[in-house]
């Protein structure tokens, strides 16, 4: 249902009035709306949300849609995306979609404000001049965290109800970086491939999360959770193709884990895994440093060493080069084995 005008405006300058107030200054009752023309009120009253991502309590997103265009809105990352995008198209903040945004989504004023200046934009309003047409909304912008929006081509291969996805996107593909750690070029082509070429199943919260990590072993275990998912498909599906069964396979995944409450070896597992990867993923598994005969078990043992605390354990001790080729290698291997079972994913 579309949303009133009134009570969008009034949400918004609610939420800009009472951040004044909470500060002690006074501000006087009054009818008070932003300016729009037609496009813009069309924007305010049909916007239609699709899905939110909360990365903090500052950093969010929100992918909409309206007129049967799909957008996101990107409220505190200072996203800026080459004007030959292929998958975005950067559009002008207007009228209608800030309203939108101060009335229904949890953006907050910056602390450090010159709050003088915020009140006296808050003048003149409808009750104490006749002659007033509303706010010019730019003169409120300053005020909060940078807002960017951005259409969604239409035959883009990203998944719209994805908001994690997209984001990872953006976050990858932004001129202006976000980006905590020092990866190479080849691990940002491999994120990229990821985001870009892998089916459905791959969680892009763990991508995100990844991509975003301040810390090379968390960036380590968000893409071992990504591949630690393909781990019971990957040896059920060996049996399942043995035993000929008459069953579906999610039928047959149940049975296996109700009767006899079977786990897959990770260690093992991860070795399988690496037997099949492509040529070129096996170059990368060549150029790891210092690791040892089996890399399925320095993946595992690095895996346990990051989650496990032990006095005995030895202290994790890598450049940044040789976490960039571990990482790429995660990487690969997540493309590689969530296509190659993409028939299978549907049951997870």
């Amino acid at each position: 249902m579309a949303r009133t005008m009134k009570d969008a405006n009034k949400c918004a300058f609610n939420k800009i009035i009472n951040f004044i107030e909470s500060r002690n200054e006074f501000v006087p009752d009054g009818v008070r709306y932003f300016f729009t023309n037609d496009v813009e009120k069309d924007w305010l009253k049909n916007l239609t949300q699709i899905r939110f991502y909360r990365h903090n309590t500052k950093q969010q997103i929100i992918c909409v849609s309206l007129n049967e265009d799909n957008y996101v809105i990107s409220i505190g990352f200072d996203f800026e995306l080459d004007s030959n995008d292929e998958i975005f198209s950067s559009i002008e903040l207007n009228a209608g979609i800030f309203t939108y945004i101060l009335s229904e989504t949890s953006i907050k004023l910056n602390d450090n404000i010159d709050l003088s200046q915020l009140v006296s934009f808050t003048y003149p309003f409808k009750s104490e001049d006749i002659l007033y047409k509303g706010h010019d909304f730019k003169d409120f912008i300053e005020f909060f965290d940078v807002i960017k929006i951005f259409r969604i081509n239409s035959d883009s291969v990203l998944n719209f109800h994805d908001a994690h996805q997209l984001t990872s996107y953006l976050v990858l593909k932004s001129i202006n970086s976000c980006l905590l750690l020092n990866y190479s070029i080849d691990t940002l082509n491999s994120f990229e491939r990821i985001i870009l070429n892998t089916s459905s199943g791959v969680s892009f919260e763990n991508i995100l999360s990844a991509i975003l990590s301040s810390s090379y072993k968390h960036c380590f275990l968000e893409l071992y959770r990504n591949i630690e998912k393909l781990f019971p498909i990957i040896k059920l599906n060996c049996l399942y193709e043995n035993v000929e069964a008459s069953v579906d396979f999610m039928s047959f995944w149940n049975s296996v884990d109700d009767i006899i409450k079977w786990k897959p070896n990770e260690e093992g597992t991860l070795e399988f895994m690496l037997e099949k990867v492509s040529p070129q993923t096996k170059k990368i598994i060549e150029s790891i440093p210092d690791a040892e005969s089996s890399t399925g078990k320095f993946i595992y043992k690095l895996r346990n060493a990051i989650v496990h605390y032990r006095l005995s354990s030895n202290k994790i001790d890598l450049s940044d080069d040789n976490w960039n080729i571990i990482i790429q290698l995660l990487s690969e291997i997540t493309i590689e084995q969530y296509n190659f079972y993409k028939e299978k994913l549907v049951y997870v």
